[in-house]
């Protein structure tokens, strides 16, 4: 009996620390992999990278061809506007210097005006079972993101 509860007491001490480290290895060849993407894109140009999310989106959407050409200008426009305000904030960190709360605001109010922007064209570019398929897509990724930046803040405090 002693030995029967000695060995269960050291399956329930050992069994979890297997699991949490498997789970940070997960995490971290996940967390590798994302980094990998997010090079590949930083070397490719605004039109590239609006090609890539246009046939992603026609494959997702079955988008007609009007809609492909429609949207590879909308997709153009945002990642060069994108890449346009990555490299000014590049800059900026470059040079040591800080955004202001005054700044900050202003991107965020500049960031949500291109968001509702963005989704207006989509509603005339998009059918109505397209726009409600790309919207619910749309925000999954969004949220992924919110949830990721703020572990990645939890990690840095």
């Amino acid at each position: 009996m002693k030995k029967l509860c000695s060995a269960l007491l050291i399956m329930l001490f050992i069994f979890p620390a297997f699991s949490q480290e498997r789970e940070h290895r997960d995490r971290k060849g996940q967390r590798e992999r994302v980094q990998q993407r997010r090079t590949h894109f930083k070397n490719l140009n605004a039109e590239q990278i609006a090609t890539l999310q246009t046939k992603k989106m026609a494959i997702a959407l079955d988008l007609d061809e009007n809609q492909k050409r429609e949207l590879l200008k909308l997709n153009t426009r945002l990642a060069s506007e994108r890449k346009e305000k990555a490299e000014t904030l590049k800059a900026k960190r470059e040079k040591g210097e800080k955004l202001t709360e005054e700044e900050r605001y202003k991107m965020a109010n500049e960031r949500l005006d291109k968001q509702y922007e963005t989704l207006q064209e989509m509603k005339k570019i998009l059918n109505e079972e397209q726009y409600e398929k790309w919207k619910k897509r749309h925000g999954k990724r969004n949220f992924v993101r919110k949830k990721q930046n703020h572990h990645r803040k939890r990690q840095r405090n």
